[in-house]
């Protein structure tokens, strides 16, 4: 593949939209910097590549290289980005032909020289540059080109050379001659900014660590005509530099999302006739932080235990939950879904759904206790989500116990409001009183965090027991295979803890844990 016609100008762009994966090394978040480069001959035939690094109001991270064709950028394209991807773990990009416009807009280019080399220490270039989009505001481009040496004959005067160092000691020559042990390549780096601004003082700070000995690095300005060769890679000179002599790698201060990798264990490849019948979509594999073109199904047995919707606010997890719902209602629309609601409003329009109800509503009902064949087991599990939900201490959850347990002895029944089973446990303590700090604690705890929120009528005709202890509504519903949706937005927080509580217990009274065939 040559680059050299002129006639047709056309650029495969890849454009990276995310970073390598965040390095953690038991279980923290580490620092460490990715040290693998990007400074290669992709295609093997000793073409040109350019990298150009946009630090404008977002950060933009995109390769290109010259090609004779639209056709051609776009193959060569997803070439160079799986090459990409195979180097660096998470990365990932997307890529596009696009046209050599040649019509200069009113900026000033400069080419950023190095001395000749041997450079005394290695060159931290990428992570300064990054830094002037982190520490300034300033609109700057950066143009990377590069091209593999054919005859690296000038590997060998560099080596000879810096033998013949002698302000140098042994151990820095060895450490230098290291440096120079790879491939060569012309690179040259040229600086685009607005003729308006002037960002000479942030250049020298980089400028200056590029030395040779001598002297360093310096700014010179290109002119206009230069500009149409520059941009199709048409030059001969360069700077002598190989990847261990420059950190062209992708910093830790990249400033593109990177993701955390995840360990892909048991993951299972369903044939089509399966993915057709009773398993359910969940969405694509990640691998190494990318997303890939593997759908992955979960067989409907493993809900109750093997998903987690997690992420930040506007990720998608809503989404991605309604189109878990939405398989289920068409492939399995026996099995019953029961959503929670616990966030913002008017979130019900994204499911498609039997029944909608609202805390507040008629129908909206959670009895605080409910009873099976294991009565003594309920009594207990009651007392402890009770006392947890509302923030009491473990001795009090042990008088909640001692009183549900006197009620049912005496009236076969728990009382149907819970704001009198709180009123008969202050009557509890004050009848068996513990010594004065801890008995005034404790009622006024109970005084404060519970008759305080069941005040609310609301909510304490929504926990009521039923006669005969009759199961909701919404719940025989749910139980029958229908799609519930309960919402508790309008709910405070408190409100929300002691409401989920009960009906989890609900739920755990009357659909034990069983193993699923």
């Amino acid at each position: 593949m040559k680059m050299g016609n002129a006639d047709k100008n056309w650029y495969s762009r890849i454009n990276i939209f995310q970073g390598p994966t965040i390095n953690i090394e038991n279980n923290e978040v580490t620092n460490k910097e990715n040290d693998s480069t990007w400074l290669k001959d992709y295609f093997s035939n000793f073409s040109c590549y350019g990298l150009e690094i946009n630090t404008d109001k977002e950060f933009k991270w995109e390769y290109f290289f010259k090609v004779k064709s639209m056709q051609q950028a776009n193959d060569l394209g997803e070439q160079f980005l799986f090459r990409l991807k195979t180097i660096f773990n998470g990365i990932d990009g997307e890529f596009y032909a696009k046209q050599i416009n040649f019509k200069l807009s009113d900026t000033n280019i400069r080419e950023l020289r190095f001395p000749k080399p041997p450079y005394l220490e290695k060159i931290s270039i990428i992570k300064d540059l990054i830094n002037i989009f982190h520490l300034s505001s300033k609109p700057v481009k950066i143009f990377i080109i590069w091209k593999k040496k054919k005859i690296p004959r000038e590997l060998f005067k560099i080596r000879v050379k810096i033998l013949k160092l002698k302000f140098l000691g042994s151990e820095k020559k060895k450490y230098l001659q290291s440096l120079w042990q790879d491939d060569l390549f012309r690179v040259r780096i040229f600086i685009s900014t607005p003729s308006q601004i002037s960002i000479d003082g942030l250049i020298k700070a980089i400028t200056n660590t590029i030395r040779n000995g001598k002297k360093p690095a310096k700014l010179v300005k290109i002119k206009n005509k230069k500009y149409k060769k520059i941009v199709l890679f048409n030059f001969r000179k360069g700077y002598f530099i190989t990847p261990s002599c420059i950190d062209f790698n992708i910093p830790e201060n990249f400033p593109l999302f990177k993701p955390i990798p995840l360990k892909t264990e048991n993951i299972k490849y369903f044939d089509i006739k399966k993915r057709e019948s009773s398993n359910i979509l969940v969405g694509n594999l990640i691998l190494q932080g990318r997303k890939t073109k593997h759908k992955i199904f979960l067989d409907k047995n493993s809900f109750s235990q093997s998903v987690l919707i997690a992420g930040q606010q506007g990720t998608g997890k809503t989404y991605l939950l309604a189109q878990i719902v939405h398989e289920f209602y068409n492939k399995l629309p026996d099995i019953g879904i029961l959503i929670l609601n616990l966030g913002k409003g008017n979130q019900d329009h994204f499911y498609k759904l039997d029944t909608i109800i609202k805390f507040g509503s008629d129908n909206f009902r959670v009895p605080y206790f409910n009873e099976s064949e294991y009565l003594k087991k309920n009594l207990q599990e009651t007392a402890t989500y009770l006392i947890a939900a509302l923030g009491l201490k473990n001795i009090i959850e042990k008088n909640m116990s001692n009183v549900m347990n006197a009620f049912m002895d005496k009236f076969g029944s728990l009382p149907y409001s819970l704001k009198v089973l709180f009123l008969n446990l202050i009557k509890y303590f004050e009848e068996n009183p513990y010594h004065d700090k801890f008995q005034t604690n404790a009622i006024r705890a109970i005084k404060n965090r519970v008759l305080s929120l069941l005040s609310n009528p609301i909510l304490e005709n929504s926990l009521q027991l039923f006669d005969n202890l009759k199961n909701p509504e919404w719940f025989v519903d749910w139980q029958n295979g229908k799609k519930i949706f309960l919402d508790l937005s309008s709910c405070t927080i408190y409100e929300k803890r002691l409401l989920t509580s009960a009906i989890f217990q609900l739920i755990r009274v009357y659909t034990p844990d069983r193993e699923l065939v």
